[in-house]
């Protein structure tokens, strides 16, 4: 299988994943292995990254447009960056041992279990009705510590965030853009850190093909996602990586 094929098929999984509260993380450690690739296994995510942060610049056009008309982009744009400074403090300062922890397949039935029981809370949590533009910053940074926790590969981001966000009073709406804007900061960020750490390896016809195939996959998780949140089955997610976790466990100790 040639190298281009390999990162199509991540680009795939990263796409379809990276909205949807399952892991994307975990879904690329896992295929990661089986593929057999030797680019770095974050370097590589964080251009798969880069295509699905387009698509939700795209997917969330209208809202943004929104918040520009209201003049209400100031104190949002605050919240994000303080939402965005635990994950920040974990990618600078914890890299080499994020790129261990990722190298560690028996680690990932672990991290899927932790993963379903956050999306389990979040069926019991009540709706409430505060809108983000009204966040208070130590919710925020709530929200952030929530983010920054599902750097560990098995645990969603989004679905972290907007657990975090539900559990700090956000609409299910709110939470879900609040969670969109923290993983623009949070890919971005990682982005620029890798280019001034590493050689960029950007125009390499397979990470060009891998970043355009994440983007289409990443709007469509995006609209799943929303469906998702919009009819209260974000919860259900649970049951896959569940799933997934028990399946994991029982490959490691008998297969």
């Amino acid at each position: 299988m040639s190298e281009i094929v390999k990162v199509i098929i991540l680009a795939i999984i990263q796409g379809l994943t990276e909205y949807l509260p399952i892991s994307s993380s975990g879904h690329i450690a896992i295929f990661y292995h089986l593929l057999n690739l030797e680019e770095p296994i974050l370097s590589l995510q964080i251009y798969l990254h880069l295509g699905t942060s387009l698509a939700v610049l795209l997917f969330l056009y209208r809202e943004l447009k929104g918040v520009l008309t209201k003049n209400n982009i100031l104190p949002i744009i605050n919240m994000v960056i303080i939402g965005s400074v635990p994950a920040g403090i974990v990618g600078i300062f914890f890299k080499d041992f994020l790129e261990t922890i990722f190298s560690l397949e028996g680690l990932l039935p672990l991290f899927f279990l932790i993963n379903s029981i956050i999306l389990i809370s979040s069926y019991f949590i009540q709706e409430k009705n505060t809108r983000m533009v009204n966040i208070k910053p130590l919710k925020a940074l709530l929200i952030g510590v929530f983010q920054a926790f599902a750097i560990l590969p098995g645990i969603s981001r989004s679905g972290s965030t907007i657990t975090g966000g539900l559990l700090s009073g956000l609409k299910r709406k709110e939470a879900l853009f609040f969670s969109l804007l923290l993983s623009l900061i949070a890919i971005w960020g990682g982005s620029l850190l890798e280019i001034i750490t590493d050689s960029p390896v950007f125009f390499q016809p397979s990470i060009i093909a891998g970043v355009i195939t994440s983007f289409a996959c990443g709007y469509f998780s995006l609209w799943l996602i929303k469906k998702a949140l919009d009819n209260n089955y974000f919860y259900l997610f649970s049951i896959y990586t569940l799933f997934l976790a028990v399946f994991l466990w029982i490959k490691a100790l008998f297969i």
